[in-house]
């Protein structure tokens, strides 16, 4: 008995410790007894713990240096939706739903009760038989009460930068400058705002100024319009991984089986190093055009479409206008032309 006891007490101190210092998420699955173990990712820092499953339920203790999504799966089910995790005790009810682990109810601070409400909502927009302008139309006005009301949010801060594309730059501006002070100065809403001056740059339906680049010889060459009725622009650079993992696993596929006399795909490096450019157009097997005008984002064309990252695709027609901003979308559009 007295074994027993101080099992529990200890138990007790050590959830009592990570409330004060940190998290404990307790979840529980419903429906199904058949899941061993439990896996919690926390996106923002691309870590993974698993702890076992008993009796359809489990628990992680941690620390979040942030509160930010994580999600769940088991070695039955692959991560769903996740849950809005911070520093807090929080209760989450979960079911498989088409091999996906979904929250179905949770309890716990406002703003993780906040996540699950509106990306039901969200979810429910998208789903629905509204026009596109609807939906969009939809999500932005929830988007815009939820921030109005919760300027100190961090969630609010979430929820806008990660719909900023279908709030569009000018609303998106107009409610990061709603935020607190605190989270404007983030460096999180510095690189919203680069993002917000990007997407304005490279918006859909956009007619983009035509531009020249030296290929690896040094030799001017024209880009827009390419005289082809579709133009794929690929901006990577040699020190990009993600870049890198693109250029071997998509684009030399892709390239291998496009119609060259509709599509012309263009790769336009931001390096800034000519020996770590061409080394990489070599090793990666790139052999379609390579452009750079190695000055990294502080070349005319990277401020014409204020670049701020890589990688990034935009596809665009005969035209220049503007048709695609991410590659699985280019490569949609591609396929039904």
């Amino acid at each position: 008995m007295k074994a027993q006891w101080t099992i529990l007490f200890t138990c007790l101190s050590l959830m009592s410790q990570a409330q004060n210092k940190g998290f404990v998420l307790i979840g529980r699955i419903v429906g199904d007894s058949s899941s061993q173990k439990a896996t919690l990712f926390q996106r923002d820092i691309f870590r993974a713990d698993t702890v076992p499953i008993s009796n359809s339920q489990f628990t992680f203790i941690g620390k979040v240096h942030h509160p930010y999504i994580a999600s769940v799966g088991t070695d039955k089910a692959s991560q769903g939706r996740g849950v809005w995790l911070s520093n807090d005790t929080i209760r989450a009810s979960f079911k498989i739903d088409q091999g996906y682990l979904q929250p179905i109810d949770v309890s716990g601070p406002p703003e993780t009760i906040d996540y699950l409400t509106n990306i039901n909502q969200i979810n429910a927009y998208n789903t629905s038989t509204l026009s596109r302008a609807q939906k969009n139309q939809q999500v932005a006005d929830l988007i815009s009460q939820y921030v109005t009301s919760h300027p100190a949010s961090s969630y609010s801060f979430f929820l806008l930068s990660m719909n900023s594309r279908t709030l569009g730059a000018s609303l998106s501006r107009d409610l990061l400058a709603k935020l607190s002070p605190a989270l404007q100065e983030s460096e999180d809403a510095q690189d919203l705002k680069k993002k917000l001056l990007n997407e304005e740059a490279t918006t859909l339906d956009k007619t983009l100024n035509g531009f020249s680049l030296p290929d690896t010889n040094g030799v001017l060459q024209r880009i827009l319009p390419s005289g082809k009725p579709y133009t794929l622009l690929a901006f990577w650079a040699s020190w990009c991984a993600p870049c890198r993992i693109h250029n071997r696993r998509d684009l030399v596929k892709l390239y291998q089986r496009l119609d060259h006399n509709q599509v012309e795909l263009i790769s336009i490096s931001l390096d800034d190093n000519r020996a770590a450019w061409v080394s990489a157009i070599a090793k990666d097997g790139l052999t379609w055009p390579q452009r750079s005008d190695l000055n990294y984002l502080s070349g005319p064309i990277a401020k014409q479409l204020a670049l701020y990252s890589v990688p990034q695709f935009i596809l665009v027609d005969g035209l220049n206008k503007v048709l695609a901003t991410n590659l699985d979308s280019a490569i949609q559009l591609i396929d039904k032309k």
